[in-house]
């Protein structure tokens, strides 16, 4: 969600590559049904996450719960670093749809 809210940065030719492959990834991307992506597909460098700087469960889950009303609070256009520019609305159901996937990747859905 730190690249929707523009908190993480992307190398340049990584961006670039994104954005020219974007259209036809996230078209085939957000129709898949919950549990159609596949697992362990890897994570760019730039964004992978790094060990929390919180001391437990609770504490990120209220990080996660505040990026999370952070990106439903989007609106209008947003320059999303891999993606360019795109609608809230699509950014706000990307987000939803990867969060599904890591939920039920994980068994909690």
């Amino acid at each position: 969600m730190e690249l929707y809210l523009g908190a993480i940065g992307v190398h340049p030719v990584v961006r670039f590559l994104a954005r020219w492959f974007a259209p036809r990834f996230l078209r085939g991307y957000i129709v898949k049904p919950l549990g159609g992506t596949p697992r362990n597909m890897r994570t760019l460098q730039s964004i992978r996450a790094v060990e929390p700087e919180v001391s437990g469960f609770l504490e990120e889950r209220d990080l996660f719960l505040k990026a999370l009303d952070g990106v439903e609070a989007l609106q209008g256009t947003v320059n999303h670093g891999l993606y360019g520019l795109m609608r809230a609305e699509d950014a706000q159901a990307l987000v939803r749809h990867h969060t599904a996937h890591h939920f039920h990747q994980f068994g909690l859905i």
